[in-house]
């Protein structure tokens, strides 16, 4: 697990394993650490953000109501778990970018430079984490 756990406080890593994170959180997460890396070219994964950027663009194209909203609003997962907006897209273009989301949750946490979000963007690296950890159920990236 290392790099993924070393990034959180102790008391953050705890109160991770109570909190329940589902695609709407991990997709929210995604948005706003590609949000935030967007504006710094510089960073050690900016090389990540172009295959982030290209399943967003899938994600916008099957749930096109995600688009244009403001993602440093804290809510939005919350509204689209309201709308139930997988359950409107094509139940197999809602089951390839729940697989999809949980594939590169695992490869960004994976990431070497994935630490460095741990202060500036500490609830969406916990997200992304939890995502992370549903796929390593089978394949045993992460103990579950």
């Amino acid at each position: 697990m290392g790099a993924s756990v070393s990034c959180l406080e102790p008391d953050a890593s705890r109160a991770m394993r109570s909190v329940r994170y589902d695609f709407y959180d991990g997709l929210a997460a995604l948005l706003r650490i590609c949000d935030a890396l967007s504006r710094q070219p510089t960073a050690s994964l900016a090389a990540w953000l172009p295959r982030a950027q290209g399943y967003l663009q899938v994600a916008l194209k099957h749930l096109p109501e995600i688009g244009g909203a403001d993602y440093a609003q804290r809510g939005l997962a919350e509204q689209w778990r309201t709308a139930n907006l997988l359950g409107c897209a094509a139940p197999i273009s809602a089951r390839w970018l729940q697989q999809q989301l949980r594939v590169e949750c695992g490869i960004l946490a994976a990431h070497p430079g994935f630490y460095f979000l741990g202060e500036a963007l500490s609830e969406e690296l916990a997200a992304v984490v939890f995502c992370a950890r549903r796929r390593a159920g089978r394949a045993g990236l992460f103990w579950a």
